[in-house]
């Protein structure tokens, strides 16, 4: 395997780490915005959910 094969495997692997992270992050400020109770609260999520 060359230098560069290397180093685009490494690019890809970064940028799929990356990804998967600013999902899970995504996800994680949905369900903390959801649900109050979990500390970290969203007063405007909360009120369009109370309303809605």
């Amino acid at each position: 395997m060359s230098e560069y094969e290397k180093q685009k495997r490494q690019k890809m692997i970064t940028l799929t780490v990356l990804l998967a992270l600013s999902v899970l992050f995504g996800i994680l400020s949905l369900f903390l915005g959801r649900y109050p109770k979990a500390g970290f609260t969203s007063p405007v999520l909360f009120y369009t959910d109370s309303v809605a």
